[in-house]
């Protein structure tokens, strides 16, 4: 009688033991005072591990979203935390996030065998709201300009109407 070896059908175990062995290194090396401790790090951290389990279980269109996100997100937020651009902390770094979010969609729609134009529409959207809300913040361009620009609203519907009706 033979007896069969087991298998894992997943690499899931083997992923979570070693986010788990990830997260306590880093508040282990926190609490040991041996480095100071930024906890987006944390974050990058988890984001390459699951790119890098994507890239071997090829599974890197259906992961790399979320892995983006994670790396993009851990980056803004440690931008946040370890550099002088952000005095107001959170509150100034916010559209940086929204960027991070269209930036994993473009890559999302990279890396997806289907490439459909709403991943890459709403990526592009993303970045350019994302950017334009950053120069508010940092008053590049005053609330009182956006005002007086928002009166012409109308020809942003007529031009997408005839967008619509060219595009056929």
């Amino acid at each position: 009688m033979a007896t069969k070896a087991k298998t894992k059908d997943s690499g899931r175990p083997v992923t979570a033991a070693l986010m788990l062995i990830l997260i306590g290194g880093f508040f282990l090396v926190d609490r040991m005072n041996l480095i100071e401790f930024h906890w987006p790090l944390l974050l990058i951290a988890v984001g390459v591990l699951l790119l890098i389990f994507a890239i071997r279980d090829h599974k890197v269109a259906a992961e790399i979203f979320p892995s983006a996100l994670f790396i993009l997100v851990g980056l803004v937020l440690y931008a946040e935390r370890a550099t002088p651009w952000f005095h107001g902390g959170l509150s100034d770094a916010w559209p940086l996030l929204i960027v991070a979010i269209g930036v994993a969609n473009l890559l999302g729609f990279m890396f997806s065998p289907k490439k459909g134009k709403g991943q890459l529409i709403s990526g592009i959207v993303m970045i350019l709201l994302g950017f334009f809300f950053f120069l508010v913040v940092f008053e590049y361009i005053m609330w009182s300009d956006i005002s007086s620009v928002l009166t012409w609203w109308p020809v942003l519907l007529v031009g997408v109407g005839i967008y619509l009706l060219i595009d056929k």
